[in-house]
């Protein structure tokens, strides 16, 4: 993940000194919200995704470029095989996390 991503959802980082990671660890910042490392922002991150799987043909029809796969995938020189299969899913984030930075992205 790249340093990026925290800021394009609202979250400034900020560098301090590695001596001082464990004197903030459980504090809040001004507005009350927790001071995270890289880390634990990662974590997090990490733990919000859920799949939800579905089947290639529940889909609508203006969703079956999966029908398309083998095609795409020829464009780009086939199919990596460190890939084992390719799966649509109806989801991707849990709920919750998603609201939990929805105030941070409104803010911007």
């Amino acid at each position: 993940m790249k340093i990026q991503y925290p800021k394009i959802i609202g979250i400034i980082p900020s560098s301090i000194p590695y001596t001082n990671k464990y004197r903030i660890h459980g504090q809040t910042d001004i507005s009350g919200n927790p001071i995270r490392d890289f880390g634990q922002f990662s974590k997090e991150h990490t733990d919000s995704f859920e799949f939800k799987f579905i089947e290639p043909e529940d889909l609508k029809t203006n969703e079956k470029i999966f029908d398309r796969t083998e095609d795409i995938l020829r464009l780009v020189g086939g199919k990596p095989k460190v890939i084992k299969e390719i799966k649509v899913s109806e989801t991707m984030r849990k709920q919750a996390f998603e609201h939990a930075f929805f105030r941070y992205t409104c803010l911007q």
